[in-house]
């Protein structure tokens, strides 16, 4: 769930170097709300897709990865105990760097990303690493939450391939790659706007194009009254692609045409239509 970059951009821009990364939710338009859209909370996903009871992120510690924004202690406890999650159940989440408030734009991503988490698996540690939105300071965001020992880490934003240097590139595939070494997965958001990510021509978003990430796209999914799936298709505003600098990975030799990786390598829900209920800005 989001709304197009538009009104941050220019602010993002003035507060950062190039190349400058986007947050990747999508709120529905005015269209949608009028459309007989679903909506559901991260409950409901979990019964759908069949997740175990048991399955509650404990001791397990994920690195969430933020170049703006805030993170409010009272939408997350409001939204767990919307969920029926007790605070006896559940961690509240870490918070390193300096978050920048911004009511509306990366708020939003930020309580995104953590409800959604929270939602899923509420056991789970969540460190929020806030970073400098530059090449470098998403970088060493990344490469902190690997050398604290996350076992995973999340990232919702990025930007497309072409916006990024190769000396910028390789400073983020050096971090991607020790987390590999380390056995921490890094997964990322393939960006929105189709096969564009919102440029001109064909693109791919970046970091998930990098074969050492796990590129993330996204579905229209709609679930039937009992809670099953009723319809799983991609979403066609969702990023994906293939990569003009990264050669076909082995994970994807069978899998993938052509000679340059694909993007994305999995997808959830993420179509604006049919989102994610969560809590931002005080209401959800």
């Amino acid at each position: 769930m989001s709304e197009p970059f538009g009104s941050h951009l220019a602010f993002m821009k003035a507060l950062n170097a190039i190349p400058f990364a986007r947050p990747h939710f999508r709120r529905r338009d005015s269209r949608s709300w009028r459309a007989a859209a679903a909506a559901y909370n991260a409950l409901q996903y979990r019964k759908a897709y069949g997740i175990p009871a048991g399955l509650n992120g404990n001791g397990q510690i994920v690195g969430i990865i933020e170049l703006g924004g805030a993170w409010s202690q009272n939408d997350y406890a409001s939204y767990m105990t919307y969920l029926g999650i007790g605070t006896v159940d559940y961690l509240m989440p870490v918070v390193l760097g300096s978050p920048q408030d911004d009511p509306g734009g990366a708020n939003v991503e930020v309580m995104l990303d953590s409800c959604v988490i929270g939602g899923l698996a509420s056991m789970t540690q969540q460190r929020i690493y806030f970073a400098p939105n530059t090449d470098a300071g998403f970088a060493g965001a990344v490469q902190q939450a690997i050398d604290d020992g996350c076992d995973a880490v999340s990232i919702s934003w990025g930007a497309s391939e072409k916006q990024w240097s190769a000396q910028s590139r390789q400073m983020m595939d050096n971090a991607l790659s020790n987390g590999v070494n380390k056995g921490v997965a890094t997964f990322a958001s393939s960006g929105d706007n189709g096969s564009t990510d919102g440029g001109s021509g064909n693109n791919t978003d970046y970091p998930a194009s990098s074969p050492l990430c796990v590129g993330c796209g996204g579905t229209r999914t709609i679930l039937n009254s009992d809670g099953s799936i009723a319809s799983e298709v991609a979403w066609s505003d969702g990023g994906g692609g293939v990569s003009a600098v990264y050669s076909k990975p082995d994970y994807q030799a069978t899998a993938v045409n052509g000679t340059f990786r694909g993007v994305p390598d999995v997808a959830g829900p993420a179509d604006p239509q049919t989102g994610w209920i969560i809590q931002a800005d005080g209401a959800l």
